[in-house]
Parts: structure tokens; C-alpha cells; sequence
């Protein structure tokens, strides 16, 4: 701070002051200061002296008790928070058409994905046990751990077990999706609520185009026969049937979907099974035309179905 700004915060007169001519003219600057300093002091007061509190033992223990018991608890809060905000890494696993894969889990649980089947699944899990079916069909075998529910999402339902064995048939090109439990229980739902809790040889099949769930007995080695090679197929829609044949022997096949909207029909074949095979038992079954070039298949005809 310059001597003039001094002047000038002070009150003082005079706009620009002048060197000291003397020291008598310096000695009345001086006083001039301290004068407005001491008229300042007694306009605010004096700043009264700290207080001074004193603390018996007793006290000090519980201070420094209270002292620690907040501080741990903030970095318990604080571990909490950051477990649950960690980012969980995935992996996403997707077999072929005309191939099944068995994966194991962190848990030791396990899955069996069936041909075009796309699952992920988290690297490390953590207070639950989350796997994602995108699309395809899967068979778990879930490791029991009542602390940490398994629990599959498929497009939009969950499936949640503690330790089980189910299938979940969940295609993104298929109006319905289908949970069946082959031991154990399971828990099929949404968000909003849980359509039913199923045991052995019990299914749920979720429209996804009505927004209905319907529960019903189901021969649950015929629904997961599929790990053995064999595909069976009993009172599914049309679309169901030609989505399996192009799953298994990697082949488009395009045909009117409208025109068999209401059919439904039984068919087995495994997939050792020439594909000509399967394609006449389709037309002795639905009384349809194909042709064949290369990797594309092309229905014509059929009856139609009420």
C-alpha cells in the first residue's frame, strides 16, 4: 500500500502528500496515524479476550469416544457407497447357429446356451447375482446361496431363484417367452409384479404382445432335450418351429408369417438329422412348399389355421 492510499483510507487531508520535508513533519504524520487508529478502536471497542473452557478427564474420553465412533462410521457409510456405486464389468458370450456352448460362472454355477443365444454376464458378482439373457434360450443350473439371489433378466422379465435348474427361451423374433423349471423354484415376474411361483415340470409363458402370463404342466426333459442334440417342439406356433430349424442348421428361411398366425404343431428332429429331413416332416406336418438355394430356404403354400 502506497502512502497516498493510507492518506486517502485514513480521512486524512490533503490529496496527493508530499515527501517528508523534516523530521518534525514526519513526527506529525505519525501522530496524525495513530489518532485515527485509536478513534477507530474506540468506535468498534475492544475485542474481548478468548474464554478459556476447561475439560475434566471424564469429559475428554467421551469427546475422543464421539470423535471415533463418527469417524468409523463415515468410512463404513463411505466404503458402503462406493461397493454399491463400483462399476461392474461384463462379459457378453454368443454361440453360433448350429452350435450349443456350456459356460461356468464366478458362483460355480452353470449355463448352457443354445444355438444363437446371446447372454452377459458380470465378471465378479456382487450382493446379486445378475445374468442378462439378450436373446436365445439357456438352461441354468444354479449353485444354492440364500445370501446373493440368481436372478435373469430376459427382456424384460426376471427369473429369481436361490439354487435351481430352468430354462428360459426368450428370442427377440418370438412373440412369447417361456420358464421352465426342471428342480428347485422359481419366481417369474416383472417390474411391476410376479406372474407366479413355479416348481418341477411347471412353465410360464409371458406374451409379450397381450402383456398375459399363463402357468401350465410341461415335460421338462422334452424342453430341455436340446442339450442332448434333440430340438422338441410340443403345440408351438409356426414361427417357433421355422426360428429352431434356422437356429440348428444355420439356413434363412423366408415364408408368410401372417398366414400361419394361429397354427400350432408338434415336431422332433435332432440335429444329426439331414435338413431335407426336417423340411418334409414341416410339410407333411403343415402342408407347405419349399426350395432350396444355398443358405436360403423359401416356403410357399400351406393350409392356413383358425
Amino acid at each position: 500500500m502506497q502512502l497516498k492510499d493510507l492518506y486517502r483510507l485514513l480521512g486524512l487531508t490533503g490529496n496527493e502528500p508530499s515527501p517528508f520535508s523534516s523530521e518534525g513533519h514526519k513526527a506529525q504524520v505519525k501522530a496524525e496515524i495513530w489518532s485515527k487508529i485509536n478513534d477507530a478502536r474506540q468506535q468498534l471497542g475492544e475485542f474481548p479476550s478468548p474464554k478459556v473452557v476447561s475439560i475434566n478427564r471424564k469429559q475428554l474420553i467421551l469427546v475422543a469416544a464421539s470423535i471415533t465412533f463418527f469417524s468409523v462410521l463415515g468410512l463404513l457409510v463411505h466404503r458402503k457407497l462406493t461397493k454399491r456405486n463400483a462399476i461392474i464389468e461384463y462379459v457378453t458370450y454368443k454361440t453360433p447357429k448350429g452350435q450349443t456352448q456350456m459356460l461356468e460362472l464366478p458362483d460355480k454355477s452353470v449355463i448352457w446356451l443354445n444355438a444363437a443365444t446371446e447372454v452377459r454376464i458380470p465378471q465378479k458378482f456382487t450382493q446379486q447375482r445378475d445374468v442378462y439373457l439378450i436373446d436365445g434360450e439357456a438352461f441354468f443350473e444354479v449353485t444354492p446361496n440364500k445370501e446373493k439371489p440368481f436372478v435373469v433378466h430376459s427382456n424384460g422379465i426376471e427369473t429369481k431363484v436361490l439354487g435351481t435348474g430352468f430354462n428360459v427361451k426368450s428370442m427377440k423374433n418370438l412373440a412369447e417367452i417361456k420358464v421352465a423349471v426342471l428342480h428347485g423354484r422359481v419366481a417369474v415376474g416383472n417390474a411391476q409384479q410376479t406372474f407366479d411361483v413355479i416348481t418341477k415340470n411347471q412353465s410360464v409363458t409371458y406374451n409379450k404382445q397381450t402383456g398375459t402370463a399363463q402357468t401350465k404342466e410341461v415335460n421338462t426333459d422334452e424342453v430341455v432335450a436340446w442339450r442332448n442334440g434333440d430340438v422338441v417342439l410340443r403345440m408351438v406356433s409356426f414361427d417357433e418351429i421355422i426360428t429352431a430349424i434356422e437356429d440348428v442348421y444355420n439356413v434363412d428361411i423366408e415364408y408368410n408369417a401372417t398366414q400361419f398366425t394361429y397354427c400350432r404343431n408338434y415336431i422332433r428332429f435332432s440335429y444329426k438329422q439331414p435338413l431335407a429331413q426336417v423340411l418334409d416332416m414341416l410339410k407333411a406336418i403343415q402342408g407347405i412348399d419349399y426350395s432350396v438355394n444355398g443358405k436360403t430356404i423359401k416356403i410357399t403354400g400351406g393350409a392356413k389355421c383358425k
